[in-house]
C-alpha cells in the first residue's frame, strides 16, 4: 500500500495539513499516466496497492510514467 502526499515536504498527519491544492497536480498527474496506459485511483486522497502480481516490470513502467508526468507538470509550471 502506498499513498503520494502532493504538495508537501513533509507527511500529513492530519486532514487539516492536507494541500488543498494537490488535487489540481493530482488531476494533471493522474491524466498523463491515464493517457500512458497506467490506471491509478482517481482522487489525489486515495492509496494505492502493489501485490505479489505486480511483476518488476509494472513498477518499473509506473516508475518511468510518474517521471515522464512529473516532467510535464513541471514544464507546465515553468
Amino acid at each position: 500500500m502506498f499513498w503520494i502526499a502532493w504538495n508537501t515536504r513533509e507527511a500529513p498527519r492530519s486532514a487539516e495539513a492536507l494541500d488543498p491544492n494537490a488535487a489540481k497536480v493530482y488531476a494533471q498527474i493522474f491524466h498523463s499516466l491515464l493517457d500512458q496506459g497506467i490506471a491509478l485511483a482517481p482522487s489525489a486522497f486515495e492509496i494505492a496497492f502493489l501485490s505479489l502480481a505486480h511483476t518488476r516490470r509494472d513498477i518499473d513502467r509506473l516508475a518511468e510514467g510518474l517521471r515522464a508526468a512529473l516532467a510535464a507538470v513541471a514544464a507546465q509550471t515553468q
